[in-house]
């Protein structure tokens, strides 16, 4: 069900310590000398929110998947570290020591998420770029100020577009959100964020930081931290390592071999250890409990349609046995093959196609992408400054909103 991979996408797209905020006007060069009394240097900084994440989050996830924490919490600490040396060194940007100091003494696993990207940890990187000068995002502009690109790399500082102020691509400004209407149009209007008890569950508009649109369906207050009341989950069962148990926010207990665990992942009461790479929960969904017991192996039975590893499971005679992937000219496996070939429309394993040829159910060779525009033919990755091919590009490169492939290094934008 799930893959070794997945886990690190999450983890970083979680919330966290704001890096580089869209506010505040502090003092000194990118890389902090943190010289005055109460500051602290960007290095210091860096380090205490990579310590907040692993201590509140890894560590706590840890208890449920040691195996995938293990393989990727280093990259997780390298793509913190790595946003961390890109705010330093924007010179677009500027670090203010004082309010990085305030912000670590902040850092709690009992403080809501939300509340850092409120508070003095919002003004740790502050833009410096005035009105009309070159941006890549509203955080490198000025306070009162947006970054307007269109979709481009680059764009200009402008003044944040007001309360029922028009908006598309640009922010509005704080603590406004740019709310669409159901007909499709392309422009919005800036609202104010929804306070607490305020009906969310048909509204565009998001609740303001530290609410969440509850089970009530109005904005309640975040329940993501040990101890909080909830209703539902705690904050993203992935974010937190929480679960609601009785109405409370706590530490997911933790299935061990053998022992019940819960089906409903989602919110789990009883995490089945390691779900996500060498065990499973097994069970009917009618019951919603299961046995956590180890991935069936190569030629073991497979009756939750889960096998170890990169094995599938076959049932093509009816009762799941756990098989290796089919290699070429053989039959596939539940729609899949060994790396590098794909299942065509006769259900049989072939080498995946390359440049000129007719694409397999819209895929292609490691290094190629399906053209839907040109009758669904393989063609290279573009290069930088090409065209993106389905929203594509070769390796280094990501599509921009003008669907151009262009560095995945940070841009700088000119003044």
């Amino acid at each position: 069900m799930f893959g070794t991979r997945w886990l690190l996408p999450v983890l970083v797209a979680a919330p966290l310590v704001v890096v580089s905020g869209c506010e505040g006007g502090g003092e000194g060069e990118g890389e902090g000398e943190g010289e005055g009394e109460g500051e602290v240097t960007a290095d210091e900084f860096r380090d205490g929110v990579v310590a907040y994440r692993q201590e509140c989050q890894l560590d706590r996830l840890a208890r449920l998947e040691p195996t995938v924490v293990a393989e990727l919490g280093a990259q997780l600490r390298a793509s913190l570290e790595e946003s961390f040396e890109a705010a330093a060194n924007n010179p677009a940007l500027t670090f203010d020591g004082a309010a990085a100091a305030e912000c670590l003494a902040l850092l709690d696993c009992d403080v809501s998420f939300s509340e850092f990207a409120t508070s003095v940890c919002a003004t740790v990187f502050a833009g410096t770029r005035a009105e009309g000068e070159g941006c890549a995002a509203s955080n490198e502009c000025v306070r009162g100020l947006v970054c307007d690109s269109d979709g481009a790399s680059c764009g200009v500082c402008v003044t944040a577009p007001g309360e029922g102020d028009a908006c598309d691509s640009q922010q509005c400004g704080a603590p406004l959100n740019c709310v669409f209407t159901d007909d499709g149009s392309e422009t919005g209007v800036c609202t104010p964020e929804l306070t607490e008890g305020e009906a969310c569950a048909t509204s565009n508009n998001s609740c303001a930081p530290g609410l969440t649109c509850g089970a009530s369906g109005n904005c309640e207050p975040e329940a993501n931290t040990i101890g909080a009341a909830c209703t539902n989950d705690c904050g993203g069962f992935f974010n937190t390592g929480l679960s609601c148990i009785d109405g409370t926010c706590a530490l997911t207990p933790v299935a061990q071999l053998g022992d019940a665990c819960d089906l409903n992942r989602r919110n789990s009461q009883h995490w089945c250890i390691d779900t996500s790479s060498v065990n499973i929960c097994a069970g009917t969904l009618d019951d919603g409990e299961g046995v956590c017991q180890p991935r069936p192996d190569e030629g073991e039975a497979c009756p939750d349609n889960i096998c170890l590893g990169d094995l599938a499971c076959d049932r093509s005679g009816g009762a799941g046995v756990c098989v290796t992937l089919p290699t070429e000219n053989e039959a596939c496996v539940n729609f899949s093959c060994a790396d590098g070939l794909l299942c065509n429309d006769a259900e049989v394993c072939v080498a995946a196609p390359v440049a000129g040829e007719a694409c397999i159910d819209f895929d292609c060779a490691d290094g190629f992408a399906c053209n839907d525009d040109n009758g669904d033919v393989c063609v290279a990755l573009p290069g930088e400054g090409e065209a993106c091919v389905s929203f594509d590009c070769a390796e280094g490169l990501f599509c921009n909103g003008d669907n151009v492939c262009v560095s995945e290094d940070p841009v700088v934008c000119a003044k």
